[in-house]
């Protein structure tokens, strides 16, 4: 007798195409994920705003101011201020750090002054006066009708030795507000003491 085999009775499968439709579907849902919210365990990068410098300037340093001659001219290099009032003009000179730092005494420089050839001025020559180590430490220029008076003042050191004869501590030349025509020019004599002008 012949054993008939139908389907009915052969072993059962499941076809593996489910399997792969089950496992790509699941892949691309995992992916989607991955890609949208990204990997919560990875660290981040805070990225921040991009800042802007402003170059300040640099503030200019204070100068001293430059003073001006009465003729409207920028005053020489040794000469700290200038004042002038009523037909007198004095120009006060920088003392240098040497006699500043000493006890001194004030009188009047010698000096010689001559009409300048080729301005509207006076020529003045200071020469060392009461002691070595003197300076100017002021001019006095006086205009009226018939005189120009000029009053040098020398700073010296207290119990300077004796100057050198005919030693030249100063030679400037100064404006006059009008020429000086027929005017006379006075020096105050030398050696007076008068007070230091840098307390006035």
């Amino acid at each position: 007798m012949t054993d008939v085999w139908t389907e009915e009775d052969g072993p059962k499968t499941v076809s593996i195409w489910w399997f792969v439709l089950v496992f790509v579907l699941a892949g691309s849902i995992g992916l989607y994920w991955f890609l949208t919210h990204g990997n919560p365990h990875a660290p981040t990068e805070q990225l921040n705003p991009p800042t802007t410098t402003t170059a300040l300037a640099a503030e200019p340093e204070a100068t001293t101011p430059i003073p001006t001659m009465p003729d409207g001219t920028k005053a020489p290099s040794d000469i700290s201020a200038v004042l002038s009032q009523d037909g007198t003009v004095s120009y006060s000179f920088n003392i240098p750090d040497e006699l500043a730092r000493v006890p001194v005494r004030a009188t009047v420089g010698r000096a010689v002054v001559e009409q300048n050839p080729d301005a509207n001025g006076l020529s003045v020559r200071v020469d060392c006066t009461a002691g070595a180590g003197e300076d100017v430490a002021q001019i006095t220029v006086s205009e009226s009708t018939d005189t120009v008076t000029v009053l040098p003042i020398v700073l010296t050191p207290q119990d300077a030795p004796a100057c050198q004869q005919g030693l030249q501590i100063e030679r400037i030349v100064l404006p006059l507000t009008t020429p000086l025509g027929t005017r006379d020019i006075v020096v105050a004599p030398p050696g007076t003491e008068v007070p230091d002008p840098r307390s006035g």
